[in-house]
């Protein structure tokens, strides 16, 4: 199991991450202009319409929306491996640095959940989002 030749793959091997983070928010960023270049494929096979260029009924959609507003995300593809999986195989590769460890005072450590990546009883790797 393991990453097929693309261009993700091809970035951390040039420029390997050294944080399970910068590896995460690096993986999204590929998702999300996959996701849009696939989507503007989409538009272009389809035959566009042409919207009418007189007055709409309604308020325009920047005064119901306000300036600020950024657009939905589109959602996380699912993984088909578990956090803890994908983590075993990028430290077995050497791709992270050392990570610092959390330290949280042994009365709030929850001895149930233990996250691999920070070596700390506090919360499960599963759920760590550093």
């Amino acid at each position: 199991m393991g990453m097929r030749p693309s261009k993700l793959f091809w970035s951390l091997v040039e420029k390997p991450s050294t944080t399970v983070p910068e590896m995460m928010q690096r993986t999204n960023y590929f998702i999300v202009v996959e996701a849009l270049i696939v989507r503007k494929r989409e538009e272009q096979k389809r035959p566009r319409v042409e919207q009418p260029r007189g007055p709409t009924s309604g308020p325009s959609r920047r005064r119901i929306e306000g300036p600020n507003f950024s657009r939905p995300q589109p959602p996380m593809t699912p993984l088909n491996s578990t956090w803890t999986e994908i983590f075993h195989q990028i430290r077995g590769k050497g791709l992270l640095a050392p990570q610092n460890n959390i330290k949280t005072r042994p009365e709030e450590r929850d001895m149930g959940r233990y996250c691999r990546f920070h070596r700390e009883y506090d919360h499960d790797t599963e759920e760590c989002r550093t």
